[in-house]
């Protein structure tokens, strides 16, 4: 089968596409220039070039392709980007889509509509209650795609993320490293905080396949998540899984990230930000996808933590030659 993937470079959308293309599809890329999927071609992955505020160079693109997944997304920036790339882009991948047989639209939206955590797991049907731009972009974009739900010529199925973690990411994993490359010292056993969801990318992109694959999918929405932890248990096992933290003593961080905004440093206010982010996403109930589709995520937060330290030491050895401590 063929597959397009817009958003192939980001976090999500390269484990997708990776994970596509070792089972042997024919994948697809969606991109600015080819050297964007410089990273997936020796996958055998191909570049698409186009641009998601084009719609001519969507509608080429969807052309032919068996399903399309919508990884892209902008996380930050003016709301005029927000709207344009979260809401305005999906409903031209839908439009584009319309009438050229494509088995399945997969689009990517996030837990973080429903706003922050009440200490109860949240279901599909829970009210949205956006916080910020970002989350009421996304949310707008299930709008959008709510009001195609049913047409013969579409088959739409919407995955919320939980906070999705891998070692391509930007927002929580990069801040946290990097708080602790500049603290060898610090430890964030004793930090605090709700529980919250977590989605280890590797089972964000088995989601996406199987709902791609049954037709129990079409027209529904899925909660998707890996495992549950407070943003200072995540840090603290990625600490010690990177090596880079102490496991006990040292340091401790009582509280949340706010407490470390009062550091010096950009790096340290970056991973206070990351964690407060972290305190105010929800916990997630992903028991529709698991009766309905038979989804059960392979990953914990131990096994996540490891694949992103293994990562993340190949690529300092591969660029400084540094041996792993």
């Amino acid at each position: 089968m063929k597959h397009l993937i817009f958003g192939a470079t980001g976090l999500v959308g390269a484990q997708l596409a990776e994970r596509l293309a070792l089972q042997g599809e024919e994948v697809y890329a969606f991109c600015r220039s080819g050297s964007e999927a410089d990273a997936l071609r020796a996958l055998g992955v191909r570049p698409v070039t186009g641009d998601l505020l084009d719609e001519d160079s969507i509608r080429r693109a969807v052309a032919g392709m068996d399903n399309v997944f919508n990884c892209a997304s902008a996380t930050d920036g003016a709301a005029a980007r927000l709207q344009a790339v979260n809401v305005l882009a999906v409903n031209a991948i839908i439009l584009a889509c319309r009438g050229k047989q494509v088995n399945r639209i997969v689009h990517l939206s996030c837990a973080s509509i429903h706003g922050p955590t009440t200490g109860e797991p949240v279901t599909e049907e829970a009210p949205l209650r956006p916080a910020n731009e970002y989350a009421r972009s996304k949310a707008e974009a299930e709008r959008v795609i709510g009001a195609y739900i049913g047409q013969p010529d579409l088959r739409l199925t919407t995955l919320r993320l939980a906070v999705p973690v891998g070692p391509l990411d930007t927002k929580v994993v990069a801040p946290l490293i990097e708080a602790f490359r500049l603290d060898r010292g610090t430890s964030w056993a004793s930090a605090g905080g709700p529980t919250v969801s977590f989605v280890d990318v590797r089972d964000v992109a088995r989601a996406a396949i199987l709902a791609a694959a049954d037709d129990r999918a079409i027209g529904r929405t899925y909660l998707v998540k890996s495992f549950d932890a407070t943003p200072g248990a995540f840090a603290a096992a990625l600490g010690r899984a990177v090596g880079l933290a102490s496991p006990a003593g040292g340091s401790a961080l009582h509280g949340l990230g706010s407490r470390l905004l009062g550091r010096l440093t950009g790096g340290w206010r970056r991973a206070g930000r990351a964690v407060d982010d972290l305190a105010r996403s929800p916990l997630v109930s992903d028991e529709r996808i698991r009766r309905e589709l038979g989804f059960a995520p392979e990953h914990d937060l131990e096994s996540t933590v490891e694949h992103i330290a293994r990562v993340y030491w190949e690529r300092e050895i591969e660029r400084f030659g540094r041996s792993r401590p």
